[in-house]
């Protein structure tokens, strides 16, 4: 018995110090000495401190599933919307790899065109010109520096 009253004492001691004036009842009404034991008032209010506790502890719980879920729902929107830019990036990319090859096979055509234009004028002048045309040759080929950009000032 005296193992019993130690453990109670030390419980009525820490009981005390965390709820001093539980249920606004003092220490000496909520203990039966006559048994040894709580009374049920006391077990039911203790009880009662129990589930608001629980209760409270939950809540939070609750409180911080819910603040997660939120969160976890705007990250995977933000992980969609940056997979949704990287796919058009990917797609314009593409579409851009086509606009350079087609702008490229314009230029090769262009190129091809203005070779042969002056291939047919130099056979013509090598024809039909003597020295007083190395004028003509020069403009000629001022003008072929311009159609392929390299303009002299």
């Amino acid at each position: 018995m005296d193992k019993n009253n130690e453990v109670l004492e030390a419980f009525i001691n820490w009981f005390m110090r965390e709820y001093s004036n539980f249920g606004g009842k003092p220490i000496s009404e909520r203990y039966d000495e006559a048994f040894d034991t709580f009374n049920n008032d006391f077990i039911d209010a203790r009880y009662d401190a129990f589930q608001d506790g629980w209760k409270a502890q939950q809540a939070k719980v609750d409180g911080l599933q819910e603040e997660f879920a939120e969160d976890e729902r705007f990250l995977k929107e933000q992980i969609q919307n940056k997979e949704l830019e990287i796919s058009n990036l990917k797609y314009l990319q593409g579409m851009d790899k086509e606009l350079i090859q087609s702008l490229q096979n314009r230029v090769d055509l262009l190129q091809k065109r203005v070779d042969a234009a002056l291939v047919l004028i130099e056979s013509k002048f090598e024809e039909f010109c003597d020295s007083h045309c190395m004028n003509d040759i020069m403009f000629l080929e001022e003008v072929e520096q311009a159609l392929k950009g390299e303009v002299n000032d």
